[in-house]
């Protein structure tokens, strides 16, 4: 999604504007969180010297406290808005090099700019088995069912060099183990052409969050952290907030859409 998670920009995309205590010569500043997947993108204000420089990274953990998923009437394949589950899901960033470096003067001293990536935000027992109750449950013809998509190797944003576009086309069931497509240009197949199910989870959006940024080095454990609360800023197209009824121009793979979020105490979190 939040696959990160993971999209048309957005451009009233809002900075974090988080801090956390300074310590060690080194602070998170601010970043953004977006969908793409899940992405926590972090500043990193002072880091000094090599082995503190080599060996920080960004440790992300997220609560995700409201997600919509997709469901489908059987007899219809309406596609109609569920409420998907709440869980944590953590991811880490690439230790800081020079690379990094966005911003060194005698001001602000040195600024490192990276990302904590989120990849799974479906436990992989669950990607073609969801938890009971996403969807309506009622025996007989007004029963739901999940609907899938496909959120690896395909098309996202930059990422250009696959068959397929993720995020796009829905997948329902075919009561065998197997996915048939229920809208696209391959409605009423079956998904086996350049793709895999292994590709394939059932359709989980983030809505709101909250998150735990940790600067960690290797050898001297926390420098900082900040606490934040996440949630999808409203379309410019129509004024209502994103979810899967309502998503970007583009769709949710074209670029990165941030959530807009604030700061909160350790203990809100």
């Amino acid at each position: 999604m939040i696959r990160k998670i993971s999209l048309a920009a957005v451009t009233a995309a809002m900075m974090m504007i988080l801090a956390g205590p300074a310590h060690a010569g080194s602070y998170i500043i601010g970043g953004k969180v977006y969908y793409f997947s899940l992405n926590i993108e972090a500043l990193i204000a002072k880091v000094t010297g090599k082995d503190l420089r080599d060996g920080t990274y960004i440790g992300a953990e997220v609560k995700i406290t409201n997600a919509d998923t997709a469901c489908s009437n059987p007899q219809t394949h309406v596609i109609n808005p569920g409420q998907g589950p709440a869980g944590t899901v953590s991811g880490t960033s690439p230790n800081i090099n020079d690379g990094n470096l966005v911003k060194n003067d005698k001001v602000t001293g040195n600024v490192y700019q990276t990302t904590a990536t989120i990849i799974d935000l479906v436990p992989a027992e669950q990607r073609l088995n969801p938890p009971a109750g996403i969807c309506k449950e009622t025996p007989g013809v007004a029963q739901w069912y999940p609907l899938f998509w496909q959120d690896k190797n395909c098309n996202k944003g930059a990422i250009t060099n696959f068959g397929t576009t993720c995020y796009s086309d829905y997948a329902a069931s075919d009561g065998y183990g197997g996915l048939t497509y229920v809208t696209g240009n391959f409605a009423g197949q079956p998904v086996t052409y350049n793709t895999s199910l292994a590709d394939w989870t059932y359709i989980y959006l983030p809505t709101a969050l909250k998150f735990k940024a940790d600067l960690i080095n290797s050898t001297t454990g926390v420098v900082s952290s900040i606490y934040g609360s996440c949630r999808f800023p409203l379309n410019p197209a129509n004024g209502e907030p994103y979810s899967i009824t309502n998503p970007p121009v583009g769709g949710w793979a074209a670029a990165p859409t941030y959530y807009e979020c604030v700061a909160i105490t350790a203990d809100l979190y």
